[in-house]
């Protein structure tokens, strides 16, 4: 019974770990294209990504790995996006963030 609870232990942590390591990806990935002028970043940034995806056991925890990195990215790169509904489509701040939540994920 102790071993199963290690087992359940490890692979939560596993999970957590492989989830941040995933965001973080998308973080080195958009730090490296925006204007935060550190472009050597573009050349690691798939490196935590491939080490998480590397420990995946099932295809749909890869496919949540890779869209947790996409959401990260896209999150990080399209920061203008909720300034771009509230000016252009005069939308208020309350209507814009989902919007900018939905189109990330």
């Amino acid at each position: 019974m102790k071993s199963e609870e290690q087992g359940s232990r490890r692979f939560c942590g596993g999970r957590i770990l492989a989830f941040s390591l995933s965001a973080f990806s998308g973080i080195l990935y958009f730090t490296g294209f925006v204007d935060f002028g550190i472009w050597p970043l573009a050349f690691i940034c798939f490196a935590p990504l491939l080490f998480a995806l590397s420990r995946a056991e099932r295809a749909k925890e890869a496919f949540l790995l890779s869209w947790c990195m996409g959401t990260s990215t896209f999150m990080g790169g399209y920061y203008w996006l909720v300034h771009l509904f509230q000016a252009f489509a005069e939308f208020p701040l309350v209507a814009s963030f989902p919007l900018y939540l939905l189109f990330c994920a």
